[in-house]
């Protein structure tokens, strides 16, 4: 779980690096940018290509009844979601607004932090719309089915995260009954799929929690290297990830 975390930073700066090199959006940058990360990727871990398959051993019922828990919370949360298909006004006047700006804008991706409305909060970071940008390039889907499918994913992979975050450190029930809690609070619901960046903020936040537990813990050094680097991309994310990292 940590791993997408990881994932979709990696999306979202490589985004921002073909707006760098070329000013506006791009999309066989983005795509090669991806490819040659992918290949460096690989080449650099090529000893450890078997960790990529799990193993799978006896599915104990417990765990049966929580994946299908999770699974009918997750389908819960798409038809609420539907009644807020488009997000509430921080989507429509910053995030998705600055990802059509991205995608669709001839002019320099640079204007969007000064030529812009000031409603539309032109100091914000982009990570949320470069990272919607990154999917777009892609698929070429509907410029609004992308935020709703983003938001519908993140709000259902938190708890998921929380639930799998939890069970390193303390029992597997009580781990999942945190996760359940999570998943099943109506505001958190409500607040997720607003297409907000807030949910990214807490996403990373939490993460880099984790792995701080798990350096204190006594695992390797790496883990508080990855904390760092999570809560440097909050400062990505929003303004107030600068105060949160």
């Amino acid at each position: 779980s940590l791993s997408f975390v990881f994932g979709l930073g990696i999306c979202a700066i490589l985004t921002f690096l073909s707006f760098i090199l070329f000013g506006k959006f791009n999309q066989p940058a983005i795509i090669i940018l991806t490819v040659l990360y992918l290949a460096l990727f690989l080449y650099l871990n090529n000893n450890t290509y078997n960790r990529l398959y799990p193993k799978f051993g006896k599915i104990k019922f417990s765990s049966l009844f929580q994946i299908a828990c999770f699974l009918i919370a997750s389908i819960a949360i798409y038809y609420i979601s539907i009644q807020n298909r488009y997000g509430g006004w921080d989507a429509w006047a910053i995030w998705n607004l600055k990802m059509k700006m991205l995608i669709l804008s001839n002019q320099p991706f640079k204007d969007i932090f000064e030529r812009i409305h000031i409603h539309a909060h032109p100091d914000y970071p982009l990570f949320l719309p470069l990272l919607n940008t990154w999917i777009y390039a892609f698929s070429k889907a509907d410029l609004n089915q992308i935020p709703f499918i983003t938001t519908n994913l993140l709000t259902i992979f938190c708890p998921v995260l929380l639930f799998f975050g939890l069970k390193q450190f303390i029992k597997h029930n009580i781990a999942f009954l945190a996760g359940a809690l999570l998943i099943l609070h109506p505001y958190y619901v409500f607040r997720g799929v607003t297409q907000y960046a807030d949910l990214l903020l807490g996403i990373y936040l939490l993460s880099s929690f984790i792995y701080i537990f798990q350096f204190t813990g006594g695992n390797e050094s790496k883990t508080i290297l990855l904390a760092g680097l999570f809560l440097g991309i909050m400062t990505f994310i929003k303004n107030e990830g600068i105060v949160l990292s």
